[in-house]
């Protein structure tokens, strides 16, 4: 079983890894996160947490977060990922399985 924390830890290497040939071409890369849970949400906060951690660690990252839908409404964010006006989100597996019509027959088998 995948925990959170590990779930997280393999989105943001994927983000990094993605982004890690735009490196030589920019100073700084925007990693911009979306998510629709509040600004008082555990969520939110340990999103905030890992912002501040990464700017702590300056290796060239400026994350963004974007909390309560503010940047994308919930259930865009899926298209806004795949045209590349998003970095990061945290969205249900039934928002990837209407953009991704080849996940929904495994995400309903999972569930």
């Amino acid at each position: 079983m995948t925990t959170r924390r590990a779930f997280v830890a393999g989105a943001l290497s994927g983000a990094f890894l993605g982004t890690a040939g735009k490196a030589s071409a920019q100073s700084t890369i925007q990693i911009r996160i979306s998510t629709a849970a509040p600004p008082s949400d555990f969520l939110n906060k340990a999103l905030e947490q890992l912002k501040a951690d990464v700017t702590a660690a300056n290796v060239g990252l400026d994350v963004s977060v974007h909390p309560a839908s503010t940047l994308f409404k919930q259930g865009t964010e899926v298209p806004a990922l795949q045209r590349g006006n998003l970095e990061m989100s945290s969205m249900t597996t039934f928002e990837v399985a209407q953009q991704i019509l080849s996940w929904a027959i495994s995400i309903a088998v999972i569930c």
